[in-house]
Order: structure tokens, then sequence, then C-alpha cells
């Protein structure tokens, strides 16, 4: 008879990993998560110090129509408030706390870039497309957390109307789709009205998406206790339901002809399966495959070679400075979630 319960090994303790771990042991499997750092949730974390709470990775979420979904599904109980959020540009304030702030936001560049006044009309438009689209993705449920047909309330008073919305935004995100700085060249040959637009992105970020994003300022939770809180929820709950985690431990061996990894201390690890939730480079560089059928050795080399002679990733360096200054001059400025930029030169 065919064992349905598996061992499972999940290489990485980052929200991907938690997650993958979550639903494995739900679904009845014998999970153990690896990660090499001596604590979890990967980028998403907190720390206190001198009184105050530090977040070193995302300041706020996005539900994005995930994860109010997942944590219900989970029955994890976290509470959240509305991250409410700023972009400056040199002295232009725009607050995003109600649906009107990109109107705000064009307001300011019309009043920076009066050069290009005659751009504005077409790249408001865009903006105000790819919000559209960006609404509809945030505010349908992802069916894989919630079954919507179970709530006959939210179908017809919510889903219903989003419907078409939701059927364009994935069709048209399904499509081949400009990166920003091409379709801010199509828009305008301002250089640094440009700039001001696509600055905080990674470059060959998808147009609709930055254009869309303003909408999603809309859509931020921040968890009371910082964000480091989702993790540590994710902890217990796969804790309280058997799962295994081991930290200061880090994968340095895969064999998937013998089924095991092997961790720096030379202890091996059986696993029916392997979920790898983080570097992939790492994954393909550490795989052995002696044993294995030449098929799937040669496409294991040819993924470890394309994955050698790719680049790093750009990073982000954060600075926390202590301010001799009361939260109300913040609070008069901006709101928590605050973007700024000093020179509109770009």
């Amino acid at each position: 008879m065919k064992r349905l319960r598996k061992r499972i090994i999940v290489a990485g303790a980052g929200l991907s990993g938690l997650t993958a771990a979550a639903y494995l042991l739900r679904a009845g499997h014998e999970v153990l998560v690896i990660e090499k750092s001596a604590a979890c949730g990967g980028l998403v974390s907190s720390f206190r110090k001198d009184g105050f709470l530090f977040d070193t990775g995302p300041r706020a979420f996005g539900n994005a129509g995930i994860l109010a979904p997942m944590l219900a599904d989970l029955g994890i109980n976290l509470t959240m408030v509305k991250g409410e959020v700023s972009t400056g540009i040199s002295d232009h304030i725009v607050h995003y706390d109600r649906p009107e702030g990109v109107e705000d936001f064009l307001g300011s560049l019309r009043a920076i870039f009066p050069e290009s006044a005659a751009d504005m009309p077409a790249i408001g438009k865009r903006i105000r497309s790819s919000m559209r689209l960006s609404k509809a993705l945030n505010r349908v449920p992802n069916p894989f957390f919630r079954n919507v047909f179970r709530d006959p309330g939210f179908f017809f008073r919510e889903f219903l109307p989003l419907m078409p919305g939701f059927l364009e935004a994935v069709v048209r995100t399904g499509l081949a789709d400009q990166s920003i700085e091409a379709a801010l060249a199509s828009l305008t040959a301002n250089r640094s009205l440009s700039d001001m637009i696509c600055q905080h992105y990674f470059k060959g970020t998808p147009a609709s998406f930055v254009f869309g994003y303003f909408e999603n300022f809309q859509d931020y939770v921040y968890p009371l206790g910082g964000t480091g809180r989702l993790p540590e929820e994710m902890v217990k709950l796969i804790e309280s339901r058997g799962g295994e985690i081991l930290t200061n431990t880090e994968i340095r061996e895969i064999h998937p002809a013998a089924n095991r990894v092997v961790d720096q201390l030379g202890v091996r690890y059986p696993y029916d399966h392997l979920v790898w939730c983080t570097d992939l480079r790492s994954l393909y560089g550490r795989t052995h495959t002696t044993d294995l059928e030449p098929r799937v050795r040669r496409n294991i080399q040819q993924e470890a070679a394309r994955y050698a002679a790719t680049g790093t990733g750009e990073s982000v360096f954060t600075l926390f400075l202590g301010v001799d200054q009361a939260p109300e001059y913040f609070a008069r400025i901006s709101r928590g979630h605050f973007i700024y930029t000093p020179s509109p030169e770009g």
C-alpha cells in the first residue's frame, strides 16, 4: 500500500518556507524546516532597542488578496492597522489615506515640472488604468485561501462586481509588459520626471506594476508589534502542529539520488520530498548529480551554469537614525510610511 504521509524537508524559514511548512503539515505530512540563520522570517523581522521597535525588512504588508485570506485560512489572528503612506518630492508632500491621493501626486508633478504639462494627461491615464487593474487583483481573495462560492453575501456584493476588472488584470498581466523605463520614455522626454515616478523600483520592473502601485498604497496593513509578528505566529503554528524547525543549520550538500541532504556538521537528513525556499544558485551549486540519470544530470548542470552566470540582485541598505524630535513633529509632515526624495532632479 502506498504511503501517503511523506517526510518533507523545507529549506529556508522565510515566509515562503514557513507558509509551505504550515500547509504541508495541515495535509498530514511530516515536516522538517532547516534554516541557516539563528531566527526565522528571512527578510521579515523586527527588533527592539532602547524602547523602540524597528522593522528590518518591509515596513508594512500589502494584503493583495492573499495575506488576510491566508491568515484566516490558517487560523492565525494578527491585529492589523492600516499602513498609511505618504510620498514627498522636495516640499511637495502627498498622502494616500484616501483614493484621491494619486490625483494629488499628479498635481505635484505638474507643479514641479510645468515644462512637461503636455505629458501629464497621458501619464495620468496610464496610472489610472493600471490602478484599476491593481484594485481588482487586491480586492479579489486568492481562491487557494478562500472559496468565495461558500459566502453568497460576499460573492454577490463584492466578488461579482470585481470580476470584469479581475479577468482583465489576469489577461493583461499574463501578456508581455513593457519595462517602466521604456513605458515612461514613450510618455515623456523629461528624464527627471521619469525618475520621480520610477525611482523606488528595481530596473526593468513591469510598467503595469509601477503605475498600479499607487493603488497598493491603499492596501498596506501593519501588524501591531512589528512585521516580525507574522513569522513569529507562523512558527508557533508549525510547532503546534508537530513540525520541527532547525535554526543555525545550513544545508551544504544535496544528494537527490539518495534522497538526503547534509548540513555543515555532516549530519544527514533523509527526505521523500525537498522543498527549496531559498537561493536557487545555492540549490544547483550544492546538488550532487552522481548516480542520477544522464538526462536529469544534464538538466541540473545546465541550470547550475545558468544561475552561476547571473549577476547578484540589487540590495537595500537600511540606516536607523535616532532623532531628537517629538512624534507629533513627523505626524504633521507625513503618515507612518513615508517615501521621500529631497530633490526632483533625478
